[in-house]
């Protein structure tokens, strides 16, 4: 019977090993891409109303994006793939993962983080305000939702005060996977650009997937809008959503040794 057990986890002991596999960049982009990437460490694209994306990883959530995207009808999209060293060991770890997952979760860091104004021309700060709210009315300040599992699947409600869009309440979904975490926000309330009216409620949405190599972190960036149009501003516009993508990366990149210093010890669940 013992000899009986013991063949059966040697059996099973190939599957426990792959069923976690490091997902790599030759997966997820072409060649002539990839080839981009790992030549200049970042490739950007921009998108107009008959336009479609380009880079989004070959993921299996790739199809409700682009379907997310047809039903949006943006009149404008900028995504970025962008390759970062670290320096942080394993990400592709579950400890790893999860102190990604909770990076992501850490909304009240957003605060005072800093963007280059295309319209200024200089470094400003983005978010003056960013918290979590109970809902999405925003009546009620949370604390950030750190975790010490994944769930597949979450959504919270966040309230920022964007100094060029103003105060607004946006939907943060988040998708777990074994091998990438997804982060998804959409606007929840009207936004506008220079007392203008812009965007109407749920006309932004912005996705980021996170995927670690084995030394690297591959960073997908999309911000699409479907949006009045303005003769003279489109050019600002694509420049302002390109360095808002990184300003974002930028944030992940410098709060994520925390958590991963922090080893998930706390929950708020």
């Amino acid at each position: 019977m013992t000899k009986h057990r013991i063949s059966i986890l040697l059996f099973l002991l190939p599957v426990l090993i792959i069923i976690n596999p490091l997902i790599s960049a030759d997966q997820l982009l072409d060649i002539k891409l990839r080839t981009a990437l790992y030549s200049t460490g970042e490739i950007k694209h921009t998108f107009w109303k008959k336009g479609s994306p380009t880079l989004i990883p070959d993921i299996p959530h790739k199809k409700t994006i682009l379907q997310e995207l047809a039903d949006l009808k943006p009149t404008m999209s900028v995504e970025v793939m962008t390759r970062y060293e670290t320096g942080l060991g394993n990400l592709h770890s579950e400890r790893g993962l999860l102190s990604l997952y909770n990076t992501l979760r850490s909304i009240s860091t957003m605060e005072g983080i800093e963007y280059f104004s295309a319209s200024r021309n200089r470094m400003r700060t983005l978010f003056r305000e960013s918290y979590v709210v109970d809902s999405p009315e925003g009546k009620q300040q949370l604390p950030d939702p750190l975790v010490d599992h994944m769930p597949a699947y979450s959504k919270i409600y966040i309230y920022q005060h964007d100094l060029t869009f103003g105060r607004n309440i946006n939907s943060v979904e988040y998708f777990a996977y074994d091998d990438h975490l997804i982060m998804k926000t959409r606007n929840l309330t009207p936004m506008r650009y220079f007392f203008i009216p812009m965007v109407k409620a749920g006309n932004i949405i912005n996705y980021f997937i996170f995927i670690p190599q084995e030394k690297d972190l591959l960073i997908y960036g999309l911000s699409s809008v479907h949006s009045l149009t303005f003769f003279g501003l489109e050019k600002r516009k694509e420049a302002s959503f390109y360095n808002r993508i990184k300003a974002i990366s930028s944030w992940l990149l410098a709060t994520l040794p925390s958590q991963v210093s922090a080893g998930q010890s706390v929950t708020n669940q």
